[in-house]
């Protein structure tokens, strides 16, 4: 039986490694795998996830909407939140939320609703469908530092739900 001389098999051995990726420390991507005809308990991956301060400060935040509250905290982390939104009053309510130093720095009409035409092209991060009494909504953003706005905008004949204090100022950050 002929042997294999020992510095085929390390080079052998270092070409596997080279090839196949090391995973300490280095930038390089390394994708599990099996050799062909042999089975894996594991899915074979090619991409790793991109994680890059996408969860940072993610939360999930219960936001009550009634006569005429919106009780939630006033206080969030950078990052991607979601406001489990519920209508605990008589009255059909919506969810909004509005990049603003405050409501009293949004334009208002003279019943207290938000004129949403005349806030700057992106203001408006998201909002809920109008939600029924006991009906719950769901609602994911992505907040940046700086000041926002949760309001119900429904107009009522003359009056609306914010006007009637049915907002809630908070900061990020």
């Amino acid at each position: 039986m002929r042997r294999t001389p020992r510095y085929l098999l390390i080079s052998l051995v270092v070409f596997a490694v080279v090839a196949c990726g090391s995973d300490e420390g280095g930038s390089g991507s390394t994708t599990g795998g099996t050799a062909p005809g042999t089975a894996s308990s594991a899915p074979e991956t090619t991409d790793t996830p991109d994680t890059t301060d996408k969860s940072v400060g993610a939360a999930t935040v219960d936001v009550s909407m009634s006569e005429w509250e919106v009780d939630a905290p006033t206080g969030y982390e950078v990052g991607t939140t979601t406001f489990d939104v519920s209508s605990d009053g008589e009255f059909p309510h919506e969810f909004v939320v509005i990049a603003g130093d405050g409501y009293g720095s949004l334009p208002l009409r003279s019943n207290g609703a938000v004129i949403e035409d005349e806030l700057e092209p992106g203001s408006i991060l998201g909002r809920t469908g109008k939600l029924q009494p006991e009906e719950i909504g769901s609602l994911t953003v992505d907040l940046e530092a700086g000041n926002y706005v949760l309001l119900c905008n429904i107009v009522a004949g003359p009056v609306s739900h914010a006007g009637s204090g049915q907002t809630l100022d908070v900061s990020v950050g």
